[in-house]
């Protein structure tokens, strides 16, 4: 979902900003809890947000490892940051009929 959510912004971002091309919804579910937003923060307010809103409210920034060629046929390790909006979570039953309903 994280890389999806980069993916987006990668593809609505022009020399002039961000262009709000896509607006997002993510739906939780479980038996324990029921259907939630299972964002958090700015993004938990509305069940669906413009990519621009994604772009600027990132729940953290991880330091990842990316290997990349190095230009002579061999591969480089670099540290990017990798913004995070979403962390998953299994617990509790499945009631993916609820969810479809709420979507």
């Amino acid at each position: 979902m994280n890389r999806l959510f980069s993916d987006f912004i990668l593809k609505c971002v022009k020399t002039e900003g961000i262009h709000n091309y896509f607006e997002i919804g993510v739906i939780g579910y479980d038996t324990t809890i029921g259907i939630v937003n299972p964002l958090t923060g700015t993004l938990a307010q509305e069940w669906i947000n413009f990519i621009d809103l994604f772009e600027i409210n990132p729940l953290r920034l991880e330091e990842r490892k990316k290997k990349i060629p190095d230009g002579t046929g061999g591969i480089i390790e670099t540290t990017i940051k990798f913004p995070v909006w979403f962390d998953p979570i299994a617990e509790g039953g499945a009631p993916i009929c609820s969810a479809l309903e709420t979507a």
